[in-house]
């Protein structure tokens, strides 16, 4: 079982952007991305009766960023919460009375992809181990990570509360293309990590409790 809370995806400007701060922002990320051998350029685009410009970064093969049709993304979520225990060997060792065992959980599996070009762009994943005996859970662990390419991402997880009959970890993560940002905070008062968001461009965050039982 996973409790998640402000889970969130967005797209685009918020209702924070301004055009100073849209412009600051993708100053600050075209200095980032710019290489030797890169030049950048405006295009200006023409559609529904409407302009609109987006400034691509480019060399000799061809588009590498663009500020508008890079940052739209595609999150494939594959958190099903799957046992990965379930494999022969495990289920043996399990199946043995006074040995130790393990269960392992995915708590979040997510694949991040850009639509243009559509490729993959990163990964974030969250998993949440019980080790336990005798019928007794006598530890846990867990594990969070995330990488993104022409953004950033990340997690984080820790053990939240532990019994002989369950497990709990607090756990969030965050995303976000180079103009936007996120971020990742532990809350003292109630022990549990958050997650926001912020700025322009896709960006997208999680945050809850797995609670897992033996």
């Amino acid at each position: 079982m996973s409790a998640v809370k402000d889970e969130k995806v967005t797209t685009g400007m918020g209702d924070d952007a301004t055009t100073q701060t849209v412009a600051l922002s993708l100053n600050s990320a075209l200095d980032t991305l710019v290489k030797v051998g890169q030049a950048y350029a405006e295009i200006h685009w023409k559609g529904n009766g409407k302009e609109f410009t987006s400034i691509c970064v480019f060399n000799a093969q061809g588009i590498i960023y663009d500020n508008m049709l890079s940052n739209i993304i595609l999150i494939e979520d594959n958190s099903k919460g799957a046992d990965l225990s379930d494999q022969p060997e495990a289920k043996e060792t399990m199946a043995a009375a006074s040995a130790s065992a393990t269960r392992t959980y995915t708590v979040v599996d997510l694949t991040i992809k850009g639509l243009w070009p559509l490729t993959h762009r990163g990964w974030i994943k969250v998993t949440h181990a019980i080790h336990y005996k005798d019928g007794k859970i006598f530890a846990n662990s867990c594990t969070a990570n995330g990488s993104m390419t022409l953004g950033s991402a990340d997690a984080k997880a820790q053990n939240f509360k532990r019994t002989n009959g369950y497990s709990q970890i607090t756990w969030a993560y965050g995303w976000a293309t180079p103009t936007a940002s996120f971020k990742i905070g532990f809350n003292k008062g109630s022990g549990k990590f958050e997650a926001s968001v912020s700025g322009i461009g896709s960006k997208g965050s999680g945050a809850g409790v797995d609670t897992r039982y033996l």
